[in-house]
């Protein structure tokens, strides 16, 4: 059979994704994937055709994000992005002609194009599905703590009309799909790769939605606390360029004498800090999971991706926040006795000093947590599961 993956540009995304679509492959799927150049495979990388989305669509990109955005602004950006590669899409189609379409979730492109040419979807989650039942609840009480709801109202006009605008071109018109669908595009198959844990309400979802854990974590043994020497700081591309953020966790780590590894991104000059303490080290990029396997505590803006490759690597979680979505996950995390969520709007070094002092008191408790929800996160293979539940539906549907 021949697929057609949609992803949308980001990171963690592809981090996720790409190995359950190798799994797909090698269980002999034709694949060609989709995305833009700078996330194009090395070239030994033969697992797929890849093309890249063309170089004059408005792409979006989940780097893109700013602090405090709506999700009616991260809906603008998708709808935007569909409406440029309506085109591209449909000649991809016509030459290629795809037995079936598989998406990241936020690719609502994934699900219009899928729809329109009437082929069966199958929709990846690299988060917790963002369910209106859910979220707009969470969002109405979000919403009482910010000032600029006027401009969220003209927001969601805008949007609204964009959305008309493509349920049109796409000929949707018969079709059920309202704003909120734009951050799910359900397909005929929803495969979600995060624990069940951190599904809010998870028994509203149908029985299209399957569940697993993150589909290819490194499975070494955990480092014992006693040679975790560090607290490791990763806030990726968000807070990448936001120096007085990073000077208040220098701050906070010196004042308490811990050695602290500070991903800084390469858009701060490493020497506008001046001198730094000496068990302090700013860095443009780290191994992840590496770092993890030797830190106490990592903070975090909590990402899903992050969050599960802690919970493997056994390492308490401090979450800033700032999205929703982030938000939603932290809370979650506080929940599960697996780490702090800190406010964006009030961090500073005292904050961060606290937060760090609350896990390390109780170091133990949060560890036993961790490790319940590791001995569940690597208790399965999820790429193997995930390929043969593709592989049944695929020919549940042209039998």
């Amino acid at each position: 059979m021949k697929g057609l993956f949609l992803s949308l540009p980001s990171y963690s995304v592809t981090k996720i994704l790409l190995p359950v679509i190798r799994e797909v492959v090698q269980n002999g799927h034709e694949m060609i994937y989709y995305n833009t150049e700078e996330f194009k495979p090395k070239e030994d990388d033969i697992n797929w055709i890849f093309r890249s989305y063309p170089r004059d669509a408005l792409i979006y990109y989940s780097t893109e994000v700013n602090r405090g955005e709506g999700f009616w602004e991260l809906g603008e950006g998708l709808l935007n992005t569909a409406i440029n590669l309506e085109n591209f899409l449909t000649e991809e189609i016509g030459r290629e002609k795809p037995d079936y379409i598989i998406y990241s979730h936020l690719a609502c492109w994934g699900r219009f194009i899928s729809s329109l040419s009437s082929l069966p979807s199958i929709t990846l989650f690299t988060t917790f599905v963002l369910d209106k039942r859910i979220m707009l609840p969470f969002l109405k009480k979000l919403e009482t703590e910010r000032t600029d709801s006027f401009d969220n109202v003209k927001q969601l006009i805008t949007l609204s009309r964009k959305l008309d605008q493509l349920i049109s071109r796409f000929r949707l018109e018969e079709a059920s799909y309202d704003i909120w669908d734009l951050f799910v595009n359900s397909g005929d198959l929803n495969l979600v790769f995060t624990l069940p844990d951190f599904q809010p309400e998870k028994n509203i979802l149908n029985s299209s939605f399957h569940f697993f854990g993150y589909p290819d974590l490194e499975r070494k043994t955990p480092i014992p606390v006693k040679e975790r020497d560090r607290i490791y700081i990763s806030m990726g591309t968000v807070f990448n360029g936001d120096r007085e953020f990073y000077s208040e966790c220098i701050t906070a780590l010196s004042s308490i004498n811990k050695h602290g590894k500070i991903v800084i991104g390469n858009q701060i000059d490493v020497s506008s800090f001046g001198v730094l303490p000496d068990k302090i080290e700013l860095l443009s990029y780290a191994s992840q999971n590496e770092e993890l396997r030797y830190s106490s505590i990592f903070v975090s803006r909590g990402g899903m991706a992050s969050i599960q490759e802690a919970i493997s690597a056994m390492t308490p979680l401090i979450i800033i926040p700032a999205i929703p979505e982030q938000e939603m996950n932290a809370r979650i995390v506080e929940e599960l006795g697996i780490g702090i969520k800190l406010s964006f709007s009030g961090f500073n070094s005292d904050s961060l000093q606290q937060a760090i002092t609350r896990i390390s008191n109780d170091y133990k408790k949060y560890c036993l947590r961790m490790d319940y929800l590791r001995t569940k996160l690597l208790s399965r293979e999820y790429k193997k599961e995930a390929c043969q539940l593709i592989n049944n539906h695929l020919k549940n549907r042209y039998q």
